[in-house]
């Protein structure tokens, strides 16, 4: 479907959420920090990108900024369990902000609204 870069500190989380994500059908790439998570957006701009707030490195807020700053319509959900800091991504251009415990299927629904099901596309144009 499409390519997700997801950046987060936690190991497992990205883990659990990857396992979630490619089960979807994704395709997911994965950083550790900010540094990292520009590094990769940089070599190839994702569909979707997934970042923690609370980041090694470089803040999740500078690295929002950062690729609006590169691509205006950049897809990108916020995840903080800072409801502050939550407000202020969507001010810089997170598309959409989730509050940690992050639950899947709210990760799914965010992921879902911001890259549309070819799928189902295709079966309606057939229709």
């Amino acid at each position: 479907m499409c390519t997700i870069l997801l950046v987060d500190d936690d190991a497992d989380l990205r883990e659990l959420w990857t396992l979630v994500l490619e089960a979807e059908g994704h395709r997911v790439v994965t950083a550790a920090d900010g540094v990292a998570g520009m590094a990769s957006y940089d070599k190839e701009p994702p569909d979707v990108v997934i970042t923690d707030l609370q980041l090694p490195r470089l803040p999740g807020l500078a690295l929002i900024a950062r690729m609006r700053s590169r691509q205006a319509d950049a897809r990108i959900i916020a995840v903080s369990g800072n409801n502050a800091k939550l407000r202020e991504s969507t001010g810089l251009g997170a598309s959409t902000a989730l509050s940690k415990p992050v639950r899947i299927s709210a990760l799914v629904a965010a992921v879902r609204s911001l890259v549309p099901d070819e799928r189902r596309d295709s079966d309606s144009a057939t229709r």
